[in-house]
């Protein structure tokens, strides 16, 4: 049970912070990456814990506030569909070309 002056909500944040190096290659209709990447992930966040007071032995609530950062390592292979749009006609109409005839001498 939450006490009634407690106003703040628990969260959570996480931030990725990474470099990728990787490829790509297209073959007509599919496209494939591949990709490596390392970076650092940085976590805040907000929590309500219950427990045990033992000056008083009640059960009370408190909120923590916790951070920590941790290497991120990632990869990945991803493919695709590569999607086209019709061919359209067109309404023109054909230019005929005109020839020209060599005047005789």
């Amino acid at each position: 049970m939450r006490e009634l002056d407690v106003y703040a909500d628990e969260t959570v944040r996480n931030f990725d912070y990474s470099v990728r190096a990787g490829f790509q290659t297209l073959f007509s209709p599919l496209t494939t990456d591949a990709f490596i990447g390392v970076g650092i992930r940085s976590r805040n966040e907000t929590r309500l814990d219950i427990g045990l007071d033992r000056e008083t032995s009640l059960i009370t609530n408190k909120f923590q506030t916790l951070s920590s950062s941790t290497i991120l390592l990632e990869a990945g292979i991803r493919i695709g569909l590569e999607v086209t749009r019709p061919a359209t006609t067109s309404s023109k109409k054909k230019k005929k070309k005109k020839k020209r005839r060599r005047r005789r001498r």
